[in-house]
């Protein structure tokens, strides 16, 4: 895989995520204190996502009910 291949995944795996959550581009970036262009610039490949933040992509892909939309049954 390249680089860019690989940064395409891993920011389709970040969308799946938010989505997961039933969160908005502004809604997660609001839970994360930071400015929701930051997660526009990671989920379109603009900029590579930090370590931490795909480490949660990662538990949540393991067990989805860790991080689960309150609104959306399993």
């Amino acid at each position: 895989m390249t680089p860019s291949q690989i940064n395409k995944k891993s920011s389709d795996r970040l969308t799946k995520f938010r989505e997961a959550l039933g969160l908005s581009m502004r809604g997660l970036a609001k839970k994360w204190d930071m400015d929701h262009s930051t997660i526009s610039k990671w989920e379109n490949g603009k900029e590579p996502i930090p370590g931490p933040v795909m480490e949660l992509v990662d538990l949540h892909e393991q067990n989805p009910k860790l991080y689960k939309n309150p609104k959306k049954p399993l």
